[in-house]
């Protein structure tokens, strides 16, 4: 879990898809501010999400 604590915001379907198939919990959707045809997906800020998420982006780029 990073310092924030915060839930991990996912804006691409494809990759909210693959934390799924992964066994992540998605905690809801909403529409996206910018673009309301888009969704933003969200996710528990957990190691177990990061950890998955990490195959696909890197989360940490401190």
């Amino acid at each position: 879990m990073n310092k924030s604590g915060r839930d991990i915001l996912i804006f691409s379907q494809v990759l909210a898809g693959k934390l799924l198939i992964e066994g992540c919990k998605l905690l809801k959707v909403v529409p996206n501010k910018n673009n309301p045809e888009l969704s933003v997906f969200y996710f528990p800020n957990t190691g177990f999400v990061r950890h998955k998420a990490s195959k696909y982006i890197n989360l940490d780029n401190n």
